[in-house]
């Protein structure tokens, strides 16, 4: 073989060799990551939660990310470890409903040292620990208990008695529902509360119970405020069994589909339903998008609210087509 020729081939394997390393050809095509968000449930027996969890389930198909959920079943020391166990394994970003505004404060700081960003959905923690909360998904309930109390001080007309009917005391929303309650009330000096206790859980047996005891020692009553539509369900028993059905307002908080069953017959005035399958699968959106992206988010985001009442819970329910999740069709 000739120098010439020689060289040539030379210079053909070099050629060939820069062709194969720039183009990859030969190796294995890297992975794209899978990304792991964590999800820490409050009480997942409640249709509010099966709903949201619901909506983080599709967001995490369609923004392609991996879901390892976990569910306290009431018990904030449960959720705290709960919280603990996803940043052991690392995940890439954790979603978290609060049960308790301050307990939970330690396991924040803990995904914030091992840089895990931490979202709130629904609640949010107390001020001392916000600083370890990358975002908030939702609404003040304070703002939101006042907007439906200020509704049912309109349907009163400013004067009467009121019973209230309270979730149990321990849980953050529902204190910060009685400050927005007690917020409109001063405002309206004309109506009385004649009745105001905590409820046991938030259940039909417990509404029905603490209405009883209400109406017993207040059969005189012109309106009603519950916190949510299980003891609302309750609270419309005895109002049944009294006659009084339908003649008092009663507003209430959640849109389940007992809710607005019983909006539909008239016992149930008002409830601010929450589409909490939207608001899931919206903030799994967000999370999505921060780890795949770096790019920061909003610290706050306003969840949406809809206030369901007679007039408009046909068309609420006609939605159930499209989205079937929600917490007031009842899937």
């Amino acid at each position: 073989m000739t120098k010439r020729v020689c060289a040539t081939v030379a210079a053909v394997a070099v050629l060939v060799a820069i062709a194969l390393a720039t183009s990859g050809a030969g190796a294995a095509p890297k992975a794209p990551k899978t990304f792991t968000i964590g999800i820490s449930h409050y009480a997942l027996v409640i249709p509010f939660y099966r709903a949201m969890q619901t909506g983080f389930q599709a967001g995490a198909k369609r923004y392609g990310v991996k879901l390892v959920t976990t569910d306290s079943g009431f018990d904030p020391s449960k959720q705290v470890s709960n919280i603990q166990s996803l940043i052991a394994r690392k995940v890439d970003a954790i979603v978290v409903s609060p049960g308790d505004a301050s307990a939970l404060i330690p396991a924040y700081k803990a995904a914030a040292a091992a840089k895990i960003p931490v979202f709130s959905i629904a609640n949010h923690l107390a001020p001392a620990g916000r600083k370890y909360e990358t975002s908030f998904y939702g609404r003040p309930w304070d703002q939101v208990s006042a907007l439906r109390t200020e509704r049912l001080a309109r349907l009163m007309k400013g004067k009467g008695n009121v019973i209230v009917i309270r979730g149990p005391s321990g849980i953050a929303f529902v204190q910060e529902d009685k400050a927005g309650f007690e917020r409109v009330m001063k405002k309206n000096p004309g109506i009385k509360v004649v009745f105001a206790q905590n409820a046991k859980d938030l259940s039909v047996g417990e509404g029905l119970r603490l209405a009883q005891d209400a109406l017993t020692a207040n059969p005189k009553i012109d309106g009603v405020w519950v916190e949510n539509d299980d003891l609302a369900a309750g609270v419309a028993r005895a109002l049944e069994s009294r006659g009084l059905a339908g003649k008092v307002p009663v507003v209430s908080m959640d849109g389940t589909a007992q809710g607005f069953q019983l909006i539909s017959k008239g016992i149930l005035t008002l409830t601010v339903a929450l589409p909490t399958y939207s608001w899931g699968a919206d903030q799994i959106r967000i999370a999505a998008g921060l780890v795949k992206t770096k790019k920061a988010v909003p610290k706050y985001v306003p969840s949406q609210l809809i206030f369901a009442t007679k007039a408009n819970v046909g068309s609420l329910l006609a939605q159930c087509k499209s989205t079937p999740a929600q917490v007031w069709c009842g899937k």
